[in-house]
């Protein structure tokens, strides 16, 4: 290990990062390249259009209002990075572009362009002409928090999940913990998302969101988590909220749009480490064990692989289709390991009423 890698490793601010490549010896180490976060996705459709471009615009702005977000820079599909401070408004930039024009972006609150921010705001939209092919898969939206800010304002990630779900009209999504890579340099960087799903556990999120593999999701979810919005149909396909049969003091199910639910897995999102003593394997958390059981008949059974890497890296990643439906299904668990599951989510603390 380098001196550079080295001394990072020693420093307490560096704290759930990692440095740029961190296990690709063929690339430079230096800046950020992997921060662990809690990170919020939905998925929709209609990105094309000049009303659902304004309602991102309008989450953007909810965004940065109530986090407070010191971004820094913003990131457009096919142009340079540009500073934030000389980057025109995202309400411009959405009614500059036609519906047959990408409306593709990031803002991130890096130090510099090439590495990761904790603060990120992102979306992946379709152009007209491919969204009416039907075969395209879906529009994505991502946000991100410092952990340290949601376990001091655990409240902060749900109200703006529910609120961008409605005003996306989510066809599902889910939030929690989650690695943030350079807008421009994920493959380089996928194998310190790999080595933190690991370490922290199997509530960390793996995978950029924005990937064809989860956009195609068009009836199912990607996983259990922290935070899960699901779709009108969806829910109709689950028996309505009443056949999930999840204990209200530990879940919380808030509707949004026409019909549409999220549900609210604890107080805090969990990673699993949290779970046991210092040093020992991190497990499932209960509380994604149980929903995962709740939610099953809609969350996906087969993925493909989650990453890619590098092409001459030897560095693992979830590169292959075995080991993303391994992940997919590591809530599992047989009906014995689901009662005590269940048996641990009464001894953790309630939900405060609304």
């Amino acid at each position: 290990m380098s001196d550079y890698l080295q001394a990072w490793a020693k420093d307490p601010s560096r704290a759930g990062t990692l440095p740029y490549a961190a296990f690709e010896p063929r690339y430079p180490h230096k800046g950020v390249g992997a921060i662990v976060v809690v990170r919020g996705v939905l998925y929709f459709k209609g990105g094309y259009s000049r009303e659902r471009r304004a309602a991102i615009a309008k989450c953007f702005e909810q965004y940065r209002t109530a986090l407070g977000a010191p971004l820094s820079w913003f990131f457009q599909e096919g142009k340079r990075a540009t500073k934030f401070e000389k980057a025109p408004s995202l309400a411009a930039v959405a009614t500059s572009l036609s519906e047959d024009e990408t409306f593709t972006f990031a803002f991130t609150d890096a130090q510099t362009s090439r590495e990761a921010g904790a603060f990120q705001f992102s979306a992946f939209c379709l152009e007209k002409w491919q969204a009416s092919l039907g075969t395209r898969g879906l529009d994505a939206l991502t946000f991100s928090a410092p952990v340290p800010l949601v376990k001091a304002n655990p409240e902060l990630v749900p109200k703006l999940f529910i609120e961008f779900a409605n005003l996306l009209d989510a066809i599902h999504g889910h939030a929690g913990y989650a690695v943030n890579l350079p807008p421009t340099g994920r493959e380089e960087n996928e194998s310190s998302e790999y080595y933190f799903s690991r370490q922290l556990g199997p509530g960390v999120d793996v995978g950029n969101p924005f990937r064809s593999t989860f956009r195609d999701l068009i009836d199912k979810l990607k996983t259990a988590d922290w935070l899960v919005a699901i779709g009108p149909e969806m829910v109709a396909k689950l028996g309505g909220i009443r056949a999930l049969a999840l204990p209200p003091d530990w879940f919380r199910a808030a509707p949004y749009g026409e019909g549409g639910l999220m549900i609210q897995a604890g107080m805090q999102p969990h990673a699993g480490s949290e779970e046991v003593a210092k040093g020992a394997p991190a497990i499932a958390p209960p509380a994604y064990v149980v929903l995962n059981a709740a939610l099953r008949p809609i969350i996906a059974q087969s993925i493909g692989s989650l990453q890619r890497g590098t092409a001459t890296g030897d560095a693992p990643v979830y590169n292959t289709e075995s080991s993303g439906n391994e992940w997919l299904h590591r809530f599992d668990v047989t009906p014995g390991e689901l009662l005590a599951a269940q048996a641990a989510v009464l001894d953790t603390p309630k939900l405060p009423p609304l």
